[in-house]
């Protein structure tokens, strides 16, 4: 049988050691190249063409608010075939973060692919930013009214309690989600973004729409809602809460009940009142020469972001149709997307005499600025 040759135990020592020399010589490179990198910002980083690479973590940031800070701070202008519009990005709710993008350019910063990169030109990391969805929203929502006609989506109202089917409408301008993406990714690099212009469809249709008010809107307003707080209960009945309903589309063509729940609570007013307590202040009386103490107590009111949440399953046709309101001290909780109502002060100690009457205040809300201005060929603006 034949026997296959070995390699000479002097060839064989040879090739170990070369291995093994390959091997710590890849391992000095690495650390070479990880001690060159250090705890710095890989050289070579750029964020919207600001340099940072070298510079410390802390150095870095400050660089970016300072020059691309300003930047971010310029107004936007946004084109739709001949019209145009300004934007506010700090109006918009979109600022630079500069920590975060830091922190993205540092990210496996020590990896062998990043450390090849830092050695052979460096790279470029998007500018990370803070959006406040809510606030953006609102902005670009503006669009329809500078650069054309708004779709506009079918709705259910209420002629005192007979449903009203409002149709939709096909409209021609532009999307709003659309340019929100748009701008959202412009920003904070760009300060033009072209926006693509043409018709606008609604996600509801007639058909839908005059379901909803034969159907769901008559069941909403077939019987009275119950709204019930610490053993107390107060009925609603549709008259009263009809004019503050409204069924609106949702993000599937579909329509589904939206109270204004600030303005239902405003509506009922005193009635309410028994479910909330007012604040009392803390009060000294005088018995058989005895001076007693009454002490302070906090108020409480309704939580209207709860009830606003809770209201829209009332209106099914299950039963019971009962709320239970949900009370907490005056400043917590969270007011409905309409403020309204009262919230009554905090209690305390004083003497009787001089002491004001604890009272509940009324809430208001102030639309916030309009964030658009428009510059168009046409008469279009901004309604306010």
């Amino acid at each position: 049988m034949p026997v296959k040759p070995s390699l000479p135990r002097s060839a064989g020592a040879r090739l170990a050691v070369a291995a093994a020399g390959l091997l710590g010589l890849s391992a000095l490179l690495y650390l070479a190249a990880f001690l060159y990198a250090g705890t710095q910002v890989p050289r070579g980083t750029t964020v919207s063409g600001v340099d940072i690479g070298g510079m410390s973590p802390k150095s870095a940031a400050a660089k970016l608010d300072r020059d691309l800070g300003e930047r971010s701070r310029r107004p936007m202008t946004l084109r739709a075939g001949s019209r145009s519009a300004t934007l506010d990005p700090r109006q918009a709710g979109l600022s630079l973060d500069s920590r975060a993008t830091v922190d993205a350019a540092m990210r496996g910063r020590h990896t062998v692919p990043a450390l090849v990169e830092s050695m052979t030109g460096g790279r470029d990391v998007e500018p990370r930013v803070r959006v406040d969805r809510a606030r953006l929203d609102a902005a670009v929502t503006r669009l329809g009214k500078i650069f054309g006609r708004p779709a506009r989506e079918g709705r259910v109202v209420f002629e005192g309690t007979t449903p009203v089917a409002v149709p939709p409408r096909d409209g021609t301008g532009v999307d709003p989600s659309l340019a929100a993406q748009r701008v959202r990714s412009a920003f904070p690099s760009r300060t033009e973004v072209e926006l693509p212009h043409g018709p606008l469809r609604p996600r509801t249709t007639e058909a839908t729409v005059r379901q909803a008010a034969a159907g769901p809107a008559r069941t909403a307003v077939s019987a009275p809602i119950v709204i019930s707080a610490e053993g107390e209960r107060v009925s609603v009945a549709p008259a009263a809460f009809a004019p503050h309903l409204t069924f609106r589309a949702d993000a599937r063509g579909g329509l589904q009940p939206d109270f204004d729940t600030g303005r239902l609570v405003a509506a009922l007013g005193p009635r309410l009142r028994t479910l909330q307590r007012p604040a009392r202040d803390a009060t000294y009386t005088v018995r058989n020469g005895v001076p007693r103490l009454s002490p302070s107590r906090d108020g409480k009111r309704i939580d209207l972001r709860a009830l606003d949440a809770a209201l829209p399953a009332a209106t099914t046709g299950h039963r019971p149709r009962e709320v239970a309101a949900r009370l907490v001290r005056p400043g917590r909780g969270s007011p409905p997307r309409r403020r309204g109502g009262w919230a009554s002060g905090r209690g305390s100690a004083r003497s009787r005499r001089g002491s004001p009457a604890a009272r509940p205040g009324s809430g208001t809300s102030r639309p916030s600025p309009g964030s658009w201005t428009a510059a168009s060929s046409g008469p279009a603006r901004p309604s306010p």
